[in-house]
C-alpha cells in the first residue's frame, strides 16, 4: 500500500518515519503491493537488501528498457550480493509514461521499488525521497539517462 503525505505518495514504513498519520492517496498502490498473493508473500519474505540504487526519473520513457536492461545483467553478474539487492525509482512527475513503465517492471522484479511524486519537485527531492526508501547497507546514485552507467556499480564494489 502507497500513502500520501503532502504532495509526496510515502510507504506505510515511510510515513510512520516521518511521525504522520498517513492518509491514502487518491492514485492506486504502485509495485509489489498490486502482486497475487502468492507473490506478495514472496515479496514479504525477501532478504534484506547489501545493496540499494536509487534512480530519480523524469521524463525518461525511451530510455528505461535499455536501463532495465543493465541493471539486471549487473545484477546478475554480483554474484557476492547473491539476490540482496534492490532498485528504488522514484519518478519525479513524469509525463511521458514513464511512471506507468516503471509501475510494469516494479510487478515483473520484486526488488524493483517505486515511489510516485504527484508533480515534478526537482532531481535532488527525488534522491531524498529514494534514500529515505532505501533499506540497503549501501546506497548508491544514479540518473536513469544512462549518463551514470549501471556497470559502474560492479567497479565500486570490486
Amino acid at each position: 500500500m502507497v500513502f500520501r503525505l503532502g504532495c509526496v505518495k510515502l510507504s506505510p514504513a515511510a510515513a510512520a518515519r516521518y511521525g504522520a498519520a498517513p492518509k491514502p492517496g487518491p492514485y492506486p498502490a504502485r509495485g509489489a503491493p498490486d502482486l497475487p498473493a502468492s507473490r506478495a508473500d514472496r515479496y514479504k519474505r525477501m532478504i534484506r537488501p547489501r545493496l540499494s540504487v536509487v534512480i530519480p526519473v523524469f521524463n525518461e520513457a525511451e530510455t528505461i528498457p535499455e536501463l532495465d536492461r543493465r541493471l539486471k545483467a549487473l545484477f546478475a553478474g554480483l554474484t557476492s550480493l547473491g539476490g540482496a539487492w534492490e532498485t528504488v525509482f522514484v519518478d519525479d512527475g513524469s509525463r511521458d509514461g514513464s511512471g506507468e513503465m516503471l509501475d510494469g517492471l516494479a510487478r515483473s522484479e520484486l526488488r524493483y521499488k517505486v515511489i510516485g511524486f504527484s508533480r515534478n519537485f526537482g532531481h535532488q527531492a527525488a534522491i531524498t525521497a529514494g534514500i529515505d526508501r532505501a533499506e540497503g547497507d549501501a546506497v548508491v546514485v544514479m540518473d536513469a539517462d544512462l549518463q551514470d552507467p549501471p556497470e559502474v556499480v560492479q567497479l565500486m564494489l570490486d
